[in-house]
């Protein structure tokens, strides 16, 4: 019993450190999100510029054949991906927020057992 407890423990502790992993990414990010060189040129640049600049290309016959039609899907994909990417950081950090404190609580109920009287 005792050795499942300790791997338990560690299996805890593997949680743990994913989850600050996942943490300290969000909190990159928002130190990102702070610069405003970052919002100019990536939130509002290329974030909602390019798509808007994409728009008006696809419009243009002259820029129509096959392969600009490839380039400009493969363009709102990456505006796309991007966005999705940095919300994902945004919202796994929140909930590793919680379960950073749930961990550390069952952990610290691994290590110290309450007795019955």
């Amino acid at each position: 019993m005792e050795q499942e407890v300790e791997q338990e423990i560690e299996r805890v502790q593997v949680h743990i450190s994913l989850v600050k992993e996942a943490i300290a990414l969000a909190d990159k990010l928002d130190v990102l999100n702070r610069i405003p060189e970052f919002e100019e040129l990536i939130i509002k640049g290329f974030m909602a510029g390019e798509p808007a600049r994409i728009a008006a290309i696809i419009t243009d016959p002259n820029l129509l054949g096959d392969e600009d039609q490839r380039e400009l899907l493969g363009a709102i994909k990456a505006v796309d991906y991007l966005g999705d990417y940095l919300r994902n950081i945004e919202k796994r950090g929140a909930q590793m927020r919680q379960a950073l404190d749930q961990a550390e609580e069952y952990q610290t109920e691994l290590r110290n057992p309450k007795k019955d009287d």
